[in-house]
């Protein structure tokens, strides 16, 4: 299920924040030279509160994160 979905200003990346059963995933996206919507990571963040996951999600939309 998808808690949250961030978009960056650009609109070059995205991010989900994911819970599957007890498991909170952050799952990363980037577009690509022909503007397609590819996963660049999936980090495991079980064990963390959402907001966690939230921070996460957001440094990579806004390119703390970088690739």
């Amino acid at each position: 299920m998808i808690l949250s979905r961030m978009f960056s200003e650009d609109g070059m990346r995205e991010a989900h924040v994911i819970k599957v059963g007890k498991q909170l995933m952050v799952d990363m996206f980037e577009r690509n030279e022909q503007e397609k919507l590819e996963s660049v990571r999936c980090v495991d963040v079980t064990g963390h509160h959402v907001n966690y996951a939230e921070d996460a999600a957001e440094n990579w939309v806004t390119y703390v994160i970088r690739n």
